[in-house]
């Protein structure tokens, strides 16, 4: 049984490792992937800790992370919280789990991929990251009963490189 992050929280020491080593893995809504530049010059020069209240794909972590120390991390999608937890716990837990999605992918299994509840919070990455990579636009929409329902992208997944990517 997979218990709701409460709150939707995730507090990170040291989790990245060395400068340029994790990048975003998740495309979403909202991203502030293109106001990087403009972000970077606000950053102050150094800082205790790094508070970012709305997460999703996590442009500005990701870029700041080899300077950060300590960083709480919030947003309101507990499926999202879950998935960076997951990826600190055991990352190649949550990769394994995602090449079986890779290894099943069609139609057929993203409609029942995002139809089934996830048993754990590994479980909740990989079908994360799988819907995500799958999904149109890479929006993650969820109906008033919380149940994922974006539609299945027409383009062809290159599934080899994303989870390369996850790895790298």
């Amino acid at each position: 049984m997979i218990t709701e992050p409460q709150p939707a929280n995730l507090r990170l020491e040291n989790w990245w490792g060395t400068p340029g080593q994790a990048q975003p893995f998740l495309k979403w809504v909202g991203g502030k992937g293109w106001l990087l530049p403009t972000i970077a010059r606000l950053i102050p020069d150094s800082f205790r800790a790094y508070h970012e209240p709305f997460l999703g794909g996590g442009a500005v972590f990701f870029h700041i992370a080899p300077w950060v120390k300590r960083a709480y991390l919030s947003d309101s999608t507990p499926e999202l919280i879950h998935t960076y937890q997951a990826l600190q716990q055991d990352a190649e837990r949550v990769i394994s789990l995602l090449a079986e999605h890779a290894d099943k992918d069609c139609a057929e299994h993203y409609n029942w991929t995002h139809m089934q509840p996830p048993e754990d919070i590994f479980e909740v990455a990989a079908r994360m990251i799988y819907l995500n990579r799958t999904c149109f636009s890479g929006v993650h929409r969820v109906n008033k009963n919380g149940h994922f329902n974006t539609a299945r992208d027409a383009w062809e997944i290159l599934w080899g490189d994303a989870v390369r990517f996850l790895v790298a």
